[in-house]
């Protein structure tokens, strides 16, 4: 993980601002082991903001341990959004983003998660696009490029999207690129063109 955090630190300018989606697991702390990582990279701390969720995950085993053990390990129901940015000023919301935010100044989002709905976006975890469109809305400008290391769905895509932005999204999975494309052309009605593939050898965008 510290590899692509060092990856973004390299990719994006001054002042840019991460925003970044993490949850604990039932055996790792993972939000305080990500805080590390990005301070020790050299990113400046920013904000938590909470997304409490409509609903708690009861899939899981330590949900069942009241019941069965006496032991209390609470259902999981919120997650991190973690903000840091790089050296530089912080970005100022454009009209939009400030007309947008206005209805959401404290760092507790609820917003309701995706549920079953991974067979129709074909991939397992599939975020909502209200997150990735309010850390846009509030750490960008209409016109500026958002930069997404964790493809999945496409969902930052859709976000970015909608809010006037441009994307530059990374997948490793091609299923996961297939279905990015087409919920990508669902929406806006365009179709999506091959500029190239990259070489692994020398990183070089090479014609099909």
């Amino acid at each position: 993980m510290s590899t692509i955090m060092r990856n973004c630190n390299e990719i994006l300018g001054g002042g840019s601002v991460i925003a970044w989606n993490i949850a604990n697991g039932s055996k790792m702390d993972h939000i305080s082991h990500h805080s590390c990582l990005f301070e020790e990279i050299g990113f400046q701390y920013v904000d938590t903001i909470a997304w409490i969720k409509s609903g708690a995950n009861f899939d899981i085993k330590r949900s069942c341990h009241i019941t069965t053990t006496g032991h209390y390990y609470p259902a999981l129901q919120w997650e991190a959004i973690l903000v840091y940015k790089k050296h530089g000023p912080m970005p100022k919301m454009d009209s939009q983003g400030q007309e947008y935010m206005r209805r959401f100044q404290t760092n507790v989002w609820e917003v309701t998660q995706v549920i079953l709905q991974g067979e129709k976006f074909k991939h397992p975890a599939v975020c909502p696009v209200e997150i990735p469109y309010r850390c846009i809305q509030s750490y960008t400008k209409k016109g500026e490029t958002v930069f997404e290391p964790f493809g999945g769905s496409g969902t930052t895509l859709i976000a970015a999207e909608m809010a006037g932005r441009s994307a530059f999204l990374m997948e490793q999975h091609p299923a996961y690129c297939d279905a990015i494309i087409q919920r990508w052309e669902q929406l806006t009605g365009k179709q999506a063109k091959l500029l190239g593939n990259i070489s692994h050898q020398n990183g070089q965008l090479h014609s099909p």
